[in-house]
């Protein structure tokens, strides 16, 4: 009698199971690694982009504005910057996880959703008779955790009417 052998030995389906695991395993921790850069990257880039918004909105309004009403006096810290510009009242608020500005526009948010913002203050500085600056400072952090942790940078910056 002749027997012919169609199919696979059980060593061979165990082999070929073995290499499957292993390239299953690895194709699993490539994917693993893309996500976890790909969450690294959303979490710095929103805290730098709102970080440069921010930075960019307050440069822009506070050297077109004619006069700062808040922090009234040189020396004064507040988590509020009042600015008349156009004969517009801009305020500009850091309580709470935001920075807000409020004009005759309405009310907007200045970060976004994906970082919250901390410890703002606004110092004034100048004397009576010279143009005054206003120094800017606030953290924001992200929302999207790294592996690290959450993503944290600190913001401080000088700006002066013209």
């Amino acid at each position: 009698m002749h027997f012919s052998r169609k199919g696979f030995t059980l060593v061979e389906l165990v082999l070929y199971m073995g290499i499957l695991t292993g390239l299953l395993f690895m194709i699993t921790s490539i994917f693993a690694s893309a996500i976890d850069l790909q969450s690294e990257t959303i979490a710095s880039s929103s805290v730098h982009e709102d970080g440069s918004y921010i930075l960019n909105r307050l440069q822009y309004d506070i050297t077109r504005a004619s006069s700062i009403t808040t922090p009234s006096i040189a020396g004064q810290q507040t988590n509020t910057l009042v600015l008349i510009i156009n004969g517009i009242t801009h305020t500009f608020n850091g309580s709470g996880a935001s920075l807000t500005l409020t004009n005759t526009n309405g009310t907007m948010q200045l970060n976004s959703y994906e970082t919250d913002l901390s410890n703002v203050s606004f110092t004034r500085y100048g004397n009576t008779n010279g143009k005054h600056t206003v120094k800017v400072s606030f953290i924001l952090t992200g929302k999207t955790r790294k592996n690290t942790g959450f993503e944290t940078n600190t913001f401080t910056s000088t700006f002066g009417l013209r």
